[in-house]
């Protein structure tokens, strides 16, 4: 990063879910020049009755990638596990891990570990293990180790 900036990596479960809650910080941080980067873990598509998955999910990327833009983030990112169905597991955690060293994350925003929604659980215990892996040398993988320094 540039002289004075940061990388802030905001790892979501369902697309929209920090632009939601943090679009303000999310505009303050992209909008100064900062590195920003969303990702989503799932589109949340199983979320309308009135349409199917599918479409759903459609709109749902379409909406999150608009809204980013207004922003000012260029960097969004939707992963491949579904609504409702996102593990807690070592492919979710080391995908995050991998996502955290790409950006060299200086500060990774996510979910509260008490929510009662089971993708915003899994999304935080991935998160926080892959936290841990992103700094270690020892763990090797495609980018090198890189300390998060905040959560």
């Amino acid at each position: 990063m540039s002289e004075g900036k940061i990388s802030i990596a905001f790892f979501d479960a369902h697309a929209g879910d920090m632009i939601n809650t943090s679009a303000g910080t999310i505009a303050k941080y992209a909008q100064a020049g900062h590195r920003v980067t969303l990702i989503a873990l799932n589109p949340g598509e199983k979320g309308a009755n009135h349409l199917s998955a599918e479409e759903y999910r459609k709109l749902k990327i379409e909406g999150w990638e608009k809204s980013a833009q207004l922003l000012g983030v260029t960097d969004v990112r939707t992963l491949k596990w579904k609504d409702a169905e996102t593990p807690y597991n070592e492919e979710v955690t080391n995908t995050c891990c991998d996502i955290m060293r790409e950006v060299e994350a200086d500060i990774v925003v996510t979910h509260w570990k008490g929510s009662f929604h089971k993708d915003h659980v899994n999304t935080y215990k991935n998160v926080m293990d892959a936290v841990f892996l992103a700094g270690l040398p020892a763990f090797e993988r495609d980018y090198p180790a890189h300390r998060v320094r905040k959560v």
